[in-house]
């Protein structure tokens, strides 16, 4: 099957990658993955942080940590390319087609001085409306964080813990299997919305005041009960006591949400 498109942060931007396993399972190379991609690596020059960006993944079976790639498509087009095979070539016409695709669906650039007025006054536009928009979400969001803390919920450092592994490797678990995102490598995580409209997830708001005295909510992620009992099935854990009425989920459930 053809590599996914993801979008993950290098080095400054979030850019359009493809992870490297993929690639290299697509491309029927017959070395092992690791030794295949460190010496493509080594011989054409890559630099970490700007062609490629690595982060620690947990299979859903559990197990040690894997080192996964997240190439930009730059580079796995190069890749594909030195294959010199028909799956290569097959490959790289995929990532040449998904560029052409990201530019045509990106914002015009503005030609002439009316129409770059024109784009400033609609963006001032959508600020303003972002603006009253947060004014009246605020209190909602309040409300829903007294809620969420009523109920029981738990930050991945404290879900760690209860599941008895590392909280980089719970992240890693969760940011792969599409539990978490953040849009920017300094940005606080957030909750994907599937996983909370499954109620697995839930958002607390925390006031934080920033350098210049300026007031700033901070948006953190955290797992529910059921969430819990959930991670600890597909991670092959015991169920924490927390989570031990959220033992009936059914398969379906299951399956549905991871």
């Amino acid at each position: 099957m053809m590599p996914a498109i993801s979008e993950t942060p290098i080095g400054a931007t979030v850019v359009q990658t493809v992870n490297a396993r993929e690639l290299h399972a697509f491309l029927e190379n017959r070395d092992h993955f690791a030794t295949w991609i460190k010496d493509r690596i080594r011989v054409y020059g890559f630099a970490e942080g700007v062609d490629f960006t690595t982060y620690s993944a947990v299979s859903e079976k559990g197990g040690r940590p894997s080192v996964e790639y997240a190439l930009t498509i730059d580079t796995a087009k190069e890749l594909a390319m030195v294959e010199r095979n028909a799956r290569g070539r097959e490959a790289r016409r995929y990532f040449i087609d998904c560029e052409r695709r990201a530019k045509a669906a990106a914002p015009a650039v503005p030609q002439t001085l009316p129409e770059a007025l024109r784009l400033a006054a609609d963006l001032a536009e959508k600020v303003t409306q972002q603006a009253e928009a947060i004014a009246v979400l605020e209190p909602r969001a309040a409300a829903l964080d007294t809620l969420a803390e009523t109920e029981g919920t738990f930050c991945t450092r404290d879900a760690a813990k209860a599941l008895a592994m590392p909280e980089k490797d719970l992240r890693a678990y969760l940011a792969g299997n599409g539990w978490i995102y953040r849009r920017a490598r300094n940005e606080p995580w957030c909750a994907r919305a599937e996983r909370l409209s499954a109620g697995l997830m839930r958002t607390k708001v925390i006031p934080v005041e920033t350098g210049s005295g300026k007031p700033w909510n901070r948006p953190q992620a955290r797992i529910t009960s059921r969430g819990l009992a959930l991670l600890a099935t597909r991670l092959g854990k015991p169920v924490p006591p927390e989570a031990q009425s959220h033992l009936s989920l059914t398969a379906s459930e299951r399956r549905q949400s991871c």
